[in-house]
């Protein structure tokens, strides 16, 4: 049974239609990227899945139920937000900051619990930051603070975990961290993930499905490697691409054949150079 069901998402803002019909459904444990370029409506499926957001048609059903009739305390125990971007208005620590997780589970005026305080802690070690706990939520790096948010977004103990654009504006290693930290959250606990990216290299290491996104409407939806071809790249985004595949990873590289030959021939690479001693000659090197 899918945990998630979307059925003819409609989202319409100010007059203007931010998604047409969007229809898929996630299953548990199951890791679905939403991939498109600026402006397709990925943030905003993430906030009308959350209902952070009322739609202008269709539903987002939750094992069934609409998850604009669930009450927010009741809604938050299943579906956590990681948001791309994060200004923390009161100067927290880490482990008060993560805390705040837990706000679904306590009455009004209620205090956290030693549990939730438990929860928290294992939260932090299983993500690799328990030493930051003390530490100023303020003060801390670009990738720290990812964690951060999603380590706060795990202590709610959601059934489905939205996450938007997670690698954004993080290095190489850190984008690295952030996705194997998603797939094994997926595979170890079977917590149901959707993630809005940019990047279609990322999705294929670690995606189950892929939804494509094209001004609000569904492109296309399925397995990566069936769906992501050279032609819907250059469809929703414009850009030509070529698909290799190393160690049975599909990567994706722009295609750039023209711009180089073109330089080529500028600079008349069939000629040997012999200044420091490096043949040129206008031919590519196949990768191995």
């Amino acid at each position: 049974m899918a945990v998630i069901v979307v059925r003819d998402l409609t989202v319409t803002l100010n007059g203007k239609t931010i998604l047409n019909r969007v229809s898929f459904a996630c299953s548990r444990g199951e890791v679905v990227c939403v991939l498109g370029p600026n402006g397709a409506g990925k943030t905003t499926l993430l906030a009308a899945l959350s209902a952070l957001i009322q739609p202008t048609g269709g539903q987002v059903l939750l094992e069934g139920k609409d998850v604009h009739r669930l009450r927010r305390r009741q809604l938050a125990r299943h579906i956590a937000l990681v948001p791309q971007n994060h200004s923390p208005s009161f100067p927290f620590s880490v482990f008060e900051f993560v805390l705040t997780g837990r706000t679904p589970y306590l009455g009004l005026f209620e205090s956290p619990s030693q549990r939730d305080r438990e929860i928290v802690a294992e939260w932090l070690k299983r993500l690799g930051i328990a030493h930051l706990a003390e530490r100023p939520y303020t003060r801390i790096s670009g990738g720290e603070l990812r964690l951060c948010l999603i380590a706060r977004a795990l202590a709610q103990q959601p059934k489905v975990l939205l996450l938007d654009e997670p690698t954004a504006h993080l290095d190489f290693k850190n984008r690295l961290m952030v996705l194997r930290i998603v797939k094994h959250l997926s595979r170890s606990f079977g917590i149901t993930m959707i993630v809005s990216l940019h990047d279609p290299n990322e999705l294929f290491q670690f995606a189950d499905k892929v939804l494509v996104l094209a001004e609000g409407s569904v492109v296309a939806f399925g397995e990566p490697h069936k769906v992501v071809t050279p032609n819907l790249i250059e469809k929703i985004y414009g850009v030509e691409v070529a698909c290799l595949t190393h160690e049975g990873v599909r990567i994706v590289v722009p295609q750039i054949k023209e711009k180089r030959n073109a330089e080529a021939a500028n600079r008349r690479c069939d000629v040997v150079g012999t200044s420091d001693g490096v043949e040129e000659s206008g031919t590519e090197t196949a990768l191995p």
